[in-house]
């Protein structure tokens, strides 16, 4: 790998978190993009009725899912704050709260299994071969799922590589064309952390199965899931 790469091998947990935490950022960067330029003309009041000068509607959305999360407002409110600054992406703000929860109890769930420590450990390495880091990470537990990252890219990768496969790291080559293996083949973009565009793509396992893509939920009801305090 080159020196600038960022490689970890993780667990279904650290996995599923790490989707989750893509999606949020992708959607708060879209959610950025389309109310940063609309400024506000007309001051606001917060909940114990002090006036606040807010420069753009994104930082009103922001302040308002903080109250939300705080438990200050209910996600009625919440919603129709949303509805005020933007009627035709009100679905994106209003799937935030519930998208910020489902990270809250992915993230606690990564730290209960007491190893996302020691894999990051590995990650770090001055070692590059990533065969070497794999062998390690599964010495350590079932880390199935290979995720990584290049700045230059600005994309996060994901691969599901099951214990019984290898880790190829070099092109195989096929009538005298040089064609990707299995497991390289099957590393495909994702989500984009830059967040300027949301990819929605596709996990592929080394045998160049399908996994099923995970949709983010536009549910607006009202989440039943204990809510995460923001100071």
């Amino acid at each position: 790998l080159e020196s600038s790469c960022h490689c970890i091998f993780g667990t279904e947990k650290l996995y599923t978190f790490m989707r989750l935490y893509c999606a949020l950022f992708s959607l708060l960067s879209k959610v950025k993009d389309h109310l940063g330029e609309k400024w506000l003309h007309v001051p606001f009041y917060t909940k114990n009725k002090g006036r606040t000068s807010a420069k753009t509607y994104y930082n009103k959305m922001i302040s308002s899912l903080k109250d939300y999360l705080n438990e200050e407002i209910d996600f009625k409110n919440y919603e129709i704050f949303c509805r005020e600054m933007s009627k035709d992406r009100v679905y994106e703000m209003s799937a935030l709260p519930r998208l910020i929860e489902k990270c809250a109890d992915a993230i606690v769930k990564v730290s209960k299994e007491n190893l996302v420590l020691t894999l990051f450990d590995y990650a770090r390495l001055n070692n590059k071969n990533p065969v070497v880091k794999r062998n390690m990470s599964l010495n350590l537990t079932d880390a199935l799922y290979r995720i990584q990252y290049k700045p230059e890219e600005g994309l996060v990768h994901f691969c599901f590589l099951p214990r019984d496969k290898s880790l190829l790291t070099s092109p195989k080559v096929v009538m005298g064309s040089s064609t990707l293996g299995n497991v390289n083949a099957s590393m495909c973009v994702d989500e984009t952390i830059t967040g300027k565009n949301f990819n929605s793509g596709k996990d592929v396992d080394s045998t160049d199965n399908v996994l099923p893509t995970s949709k983010m939920e536009q549910d607006t009801s009202e989440p039943s899931s204990k809510r995460l305090k923001v100071k």
